[in-house]
């Protein structure tokens, strides 16, 4: 069972939270932005890397659609869940699948500051593609 490790590093050093209002985005490096998968069993494990978190603020994946695969080529396994260590995982078995095919995603990070949530998408396949290295 091959495992296909992603890792989202996201620094929120210019991400701000004033009086419940966020500004800012912050700055994303997820590697890799398409997760290839082989003939065979395929699991995936996303793991987020946070730092200069807002003070009173923690990140983490959110419970309901952590990460949302691109709608081509489509995702046949299961859906990406997140687990109690705070890893998001998919898995799938290709059987018989003559050549490696690249799914992409989304990624969502929420900040949490006390009973308020701040959601931050990021679709790194577009990040990358933009050629401007932010």
């Amino acid at each position: 069972m091959p495992n296909r490790p992603v890792t989202v590093n996201v620094d929120f050093k210019n991400v701000t939270i004033q009086n419940g209002v966020p500004s800012g985005l912050p700055v994303w490096n997820v590697v890799p932005t398409k997760v290839k998968c082989h003939n065979g069993q395929n699991n995936i494990i996303w793991t987020l890397s946070a730092t200069n978190i807002p003070t009173g603020c923690t990140a983490m994946f959110p419970g309901v659609s952590p990460i949302v695969f691109n709608a081509s080529p489509v995702w046949p396994g299961d859906d990406p869940a997140k687990q109690s260590d705070g890893t998001v995982t998919a898995g799938d078995n290709f059987q018989n699948q003559a050549a490696s095919v690249e799914f992409g995603y989304t990624v969502n990070v929420t900040l949490q500051d006390g009973s308020n949530y701040y959601d931050f998408p990021h679709d790194p396949d577009v990040e990358n593609a933009s050629g401007d290295g932010k």
